[in-house]
């Protein structure tokens, strides 16, 4: 599996996608800037995302708050998988 990874990394980047509809699983981050802006990264859109103006600062519960709205407006399916970093 290691080999065949490295095969495709060297490949370089691949481009990006016209229409969600052929991707089935990518990376999604959410970040707080330094103005206390939510924002949202994700490598389907043309950019960064502002999701919350003013935000709790926490960037975990500000990141769950918008994932449950996400949810309940069937926006995106529970098949997803979460991992959250932070600084001590």
């Amino acid at each position: 599996m290691q080999e065949e990874h490295k095969k495709f990394a060297q490949e370089g980047q691949s481009a990006q996608s016209e229409s969600q509809d052929d991707v089935k699983h990518h990376f999604t981050a959410f970040v707080i800037n330094a103005a206390g802006q939510l924002i949202e990264l994700d490598g389907l859109k043309k950019g960064p995302v502002v999701i919350c103006e003013n935000c709790s600062g926490d960037v975990l519960r500000d990141s769950v708050v918008e994932i449950r709205r996400r949810l309940e407006a069937d926006e995106i399916t529970e098949s997803l998988s979460v991992m959250t970093l932070n600084a001590l």
